[in-house]
């Protein structure tokens, strides 16, 4: 739902010049992914949440021959970029742990060998965080059963409010914030 609401967006982008330096191109696809993250962000003027994933291919190589051209999938954790980051900055993260990923493969003593990044996979979001409300009245059933204790609170800080509540608990209304 949110991709046909224009709060997300997806990317598949292959190399312009694919070269068989992996860290070649993270640099230069880093690049590329921040100027069109800059672009979303302006468009939202809000943060972003950003996931990125990487395809690679292999050589496998045994006894000086060819014999396998497996391609990899390699995926990072979702970094948040808040309206004043420095989008590259919050995107290094990322770029190292599919940098290790590919690393780790080569270094795995079964002749992998690099050849090149097919694409990578690029999802944005719009960022907004949780935050808290006001009253929202329980429904009448549970009201009823007296099993959950709703603070009437009248601005932001319901949570403090039902953290007082809970350390100092009262025994008559106690659905009111005045503890």
């Amino acid at each position: 739902k949110i991709f046909k609401r224009g709060q997300a967006k997806q990317w598949k982008v292959k190399p312009k010049n694919p070269s068989n330096d992996y860290l070649e191109e993270l640099v230069e696809f880093k690049k590329h992914v921040a100027s069109m993250l800059e672009k979303e962000r302006e468009k939202f003027n809000k943060g972003l949440k950003v996931n990125i994933n990487c395809k690679a291919k292999f050589n496998v190589i045994k006894e000086g021959i060819i014999v396998d051209q497996p391609s990899y999938h390699y995926n990072a954790k979702s970094v948040t970029i808040l309206r004043d980051d420095v989008i590259e900055d919050q995107l290094l993260p990322i770029f190292v742990r599919l940098g290790e990923g590919i690393q780790d493969r080569k270094d795995m003593g079964s002749g992998f060998q690099f050849l090149k990044v097919l694409h990578f996979d690029v999802t944005s979001c719009q960022y907004i965080p949780t935050k808290g409300g006001n009253y929202i009245p329980s429904p009448v059933w549970l009201q009823k059963r007296r099993a959950v204790v709703n603070i009437q609170s009248t601005d932001d800080k319901c949570i403090l409010d039902c953290i007082s509540a809970h350390i100092h608990p009262v025994d008559r209304n106690p659905q009111r914030p005045a503890h």
